[in-house]
């Protein structure tokens, strides 16, 4: 059996340790009176990333908020069984050995995070998500204007989404109502609503999106990412076992048929 911790086994859990503290340490100062940086794209973009401060109270990824100190006493069992485990395991493949690496390297983050400041909770900044826009769901009059004896156009603006189309009702003059009669699709942000004519003017209104567009992540922060990226390895490393065991108990049946 080759050493267990080896230089590079330690420089990795180090490694990650390290960048995940010095990320949070920048978040802190970069990101503090709720400033945000958009990494790639916007929040109103199909796929984007930003920047953005929160303070998780919870485990991974935000679950079960408010259990602060039940998540470090969980993360320092969790620690000190992936170090007996990793000692005592016979796996030596390299996508074991980086498994638990980088699963350490994020506990240990996280659980240092925690220690620095256990009332404030885990610094988490990342924030990504797919938005696939949403449908219109209604326009809603704001000023209705004056001088209108027809109804006028209504036209909506985005550089997203597209096939709303509606129709504006008048009374008196003004513009009482729009109707929605399609909705459209893939608008990622509250269309411009241009009302035109040649006969009125002043009126103004503005339209709602059937639905706000959720980042289907929650915000995390590079522990976190670590520790995903150490789990899926390690599923692949048990499959990569499972299979080598078969293969091995294969050739056996098929060595000891041969000697009958």
């Amino acid at each position: 059996m080759k050493k267990k911790f080896s230089i590079a086994f330690i420089s990795t859990v180090v490694l990650i340790w390290a960048v995940d503290l010095l990320s949070k340490f920048w978040a802190l100062d970069a990101l503090k009176n709720n400033h945000s940086i958009d990494f790639i794209g916007t929040t109103a973009s199909s796929l984007y990333l930003r920047f953005s401060l929160v303070f998780n109270r919870g485990g991974i990824f935000g679950i079960l908020q408010g259990h602060t100190i039940i998540f470090q006493l969980l993360t320092a069992a969790a620690i000190v069984f992936l170090i007996i485990y990793y000692y005592k395991a016979e796996e030596e493949k390299k996508t074991f050995v980086f498994a638990i690496a980088f699963i350490l390297g994020g506990a240990f983050g996280n659980f240092t995070d925690r220690i620095i400041d256990i009332n404030r909770g885990v610094v988490d900044f990342i924030e990504m998500g797919v938005n696939l826009g949403e449908p219109l769901g209604r326009v809603e009059v704001l000023n209705p204007g004056q001088g209108y004896t027809e109804p006028p156009t209504v036209k909506f603006v985005s550089e997203t989404g597209e096939g709303a189309r509606a129709v504006a009702e008048i009374n008196e003059g003004k513009v009482s109502a729009i109707k929605l009669l399609e909705a459209g699709n893939g608008y990622h942000s509250i269309p411009r609503v241009v009302i035109e004519s040649a006969k009125g003017s002043g009126a103004t209104a503005m339209a709602t999106l059937s639905a706000i567009p959720q980042r289907p992540w929650p915000t995390y922060n590079v522990a976190d990412a670590f520790i995903s990226i150490g789990f899926i390895l390690l599923l692949i490393s048990f499959i990569q076992a499972e299979i080598e065991m078969r293969r091995k108990s294969k050739e056996a049946v098929e060595e000891d048929m041969q000697q009958l």
